[in-house]
């Protein structure tokens, strides 16, 4: 029997939980680039507005799509030229640590394809609220179908709709009778992999049917193989994106003082007099050292939201876990693009408005919107026993920022209990995460800039004529030689 399906509102919910890249990309296009274009247009003019719209929509491009695009375009590439007589799936997006498991079971299994499927999931648990809930105790009949349904999936010719439909299938079996969905353990001899249902399923089925029980594959050598295009994926993937992105703003400043003929910052009181009459800023001592300490904040933040344990633990966190770009690469991507930002800023002011906007807009967008819809929906459920699901043990931030997160839709309904009540709440909690990201990124922040800079005094700057873009001193000396 499958899950009771999800209305629309539900199913979109629950497909933006699952997928950082998407829910990323729709938060950032619709609370973040969308309102600040409009705010810039409307209070500083046509320059700033087209200066935001190239910084935030390129930037949502390069934050949540390209380092996917160059892993996916990585994974093809190095398929065919890195031994190419090993056969592997040049799709495959299963990470080294699920290989291992997987290995790990396959090596203490028959190898056979049903000895290998049953004691897979018979090491499958998840988070079910504040319990673990294990494959291995739930019905031996229903274990039985789904062990049955999937050896049969990997042993037989099966198109890429029909596995789709089978695998959604099995996955709401699975969520009905087990009550996880969200946060899936499968432990190896020594090896344990966090991860989804969908992706569980995925791998599983995926590693089973291309590399374990493929005819005339060697399974050491096509592991190996896997492992290291999952590290080429990283090591080209990554850095190409983060070179886009450092670069991205002194690209779109250069843009504007082409049009303009100045280099000013476009949100500077007067700015637009300041073009009719090319007068450009002089630049200011000390603001390198500034930009400095501005990224090296970032920076120490950027670690801390990540949950950094050590160097090696950046690279686990930064796979590639399928075709969308993980929460952990975003957040590189998106704090190199601030970075970038940091340090093409042209003088104190910008530097300051670019600090207000990007730091609370990281920590807004990829932390506190999810922590106000946690804080939404404990208002709901005061014990946190109906919408949450909880990994660990310790208290205060560190609990609420990486040990607790909301159910996925499907296991509100697998629960049980007033699931239509639950549900609305779930939805509503989610719902004001992003509504909070909106009114703080998208119109609050840019607000905030625009009324700190019109309170400060231009007294002190100090402006050069210009001619052509460059300073009229330096034009004049020019045409003399």
């Amino acid at each position: 029997m499958k899950i009771m399906p999800l209305d629309m509102v539900s199913k979109t919910l629950y497909t933006l939980q699952n997928n950082d890249m998407l829910n990323a990309a729709a938060v950032d296009v619709f609370a973040m680039d969308t309102p600040r274009t409009i705010v810039e247009y409307k209070y500083r003019g046509k320059n700033a507005g087209r200066e935001m719209a190239f910084r935030e929509y390129t930037g949502t491009f390069i934050a949540e799509f390209s380092a996917a695009l160059f892993a996916f375009l990585t994974g093809k590439i190095a398929t065919k030229l890195f031994k190419p007589e090993i056969q592997t799936n040049s799709s495959s997006w299963a990470t080294n640590k699920t290989l291992d498991t997987l290995n790990e079971i396959y090596q203490k299994s028959d190898k056979t394809p049903k000895g290998f499927i049953e004691n897979t999931f018979d090491s499958l648990s998840g988070i079910k609220g504040k319990e673990t809930a294990i494959f291995k105790n739930i019905n031996p009949e229903e274990k039985k179908k789904i062990t049955e349904t999937i050896t049969n999936l990997i042993t037989e010719n099966k198109d890429k709709n029909q596995t789709k439909e089978i695998l959604n299938n099995v996955q709401d079996e699975i969520i009905k009778l087990l009550g996880a969905d969200s946060n899936i353990f499968i432990k190896g001899e020594k090896s344990e992999v966090t991860t989804n249902l969908t992706h569980a399923l995925r791998d599983i089925t995926d590693v089973s049917k291309n590399v374990f029980f493929k005819q005339g594959v060697d399974t050491k050598q096509a592991l190996n193989k896997l492992k290291t295009l999952n590290n080429m994926k990283i090591a080209f993937a990554i850095p190409l994106s983060m070179t886009i992105a450092i670069t991205n703003q002194m690209i779109n400043r250069k843009i504007t003082k082409k049009k303009t003929g100045i280099d000013n910052f476009v949100g500077e009181n007067n700015y637009e007099k300041h073009v009719e009459e090319k007068m450009q800023k002089d630049k200011q001592k000390g603001l390198w050292w500034k930009k400095l300490l501005s990224a090296g904040i970032f920076l120490l933040m950027l670690t801390k939201t990540m949950n950094l344990k050590s160097p090696s633990d950046l690279i686990n966190k930064l796979e590639f876990t399928g075709p969308a770009t993980s929460g952990n690469a975003i957040k590189t991507v998106y704090g190199t693009l601030i970075l970038g930002r940091i340090f093409a800023s042209k003088d104190t002011t910008e530097l300051r408005e670019t600090n207000i906007r990007d730091y609370l807009g990281f920590l807004s967008w990829l932390v506190l919107g999810g922590f106000f819809a946690k804080g939404v929906a404990q208002g709901f459920d005061k014990n946190m026993d109906k919408l949450f699901n909880i990994t660990g043990t310790s208290k205060g931030i560190k609990h609420w920022l990486f040990e607790t997160s909301i159910k996925s839709q499907k296991e509100i309904i697998a629960q049980g209990g007033n699931v239509g009540k639950n549900l609305r709440h779930l939805n509503i909690a989610q719902i004001s995460g992003i509504l909070y990201s909106t009114v703080m990124l998208g119109i609050l922040l840019p607000k905030l800039n625009i009324y700190l800079t019109r309170k400060r005094k231009d007294d002190n700057d100090n402006y050069t004529p210009t001619f052509k873009g460059i300073s009229l001193d330096t034009f004049i000396k020019k045409t003399k030689k």
